[in-house]
């Protein structure tokens, strides 16, 4: 929601947008998915400790809010170079 939120008001401030995802934002999704695919898994098996499940959790909610905060950084930069265009 907040990259959403940030490419909208972007737009609207400088009439164009380029988006491009940021290398955190790749890695979160691909540990989200792996996250996913993990907990399906250990559903149905039950080989690994439960501690493994809660760190895989909290990695992917560190990642989450790294991506959110580096795309405000990302796109308040690209404002105020625009800006001094």
């Amino acid at each position: 929601l907040i990259i959403v939120l940030g490419a909208l008001a972007y737009q609207l401030v400088n009439q164009s947008l380029k988006m491009e995802p940021l290398f955190i934002s790749k890695l979160n999704t691909a540990l989200q998915i792996f996250l996913l695919l993990f907990l399906l898994w250990e559903a149905v098996f039950h080989w690994f400790p439960d501690i493994l499940d809660t760190l895989l959790i909290f990695t992917v909610l560190l990642t989450s809010v790294a991506s959110g905060i580096a795309y405000v950084f990302e796109w308040a930069k690209r404002t105020r170079t625009y800006r001094s265009l």
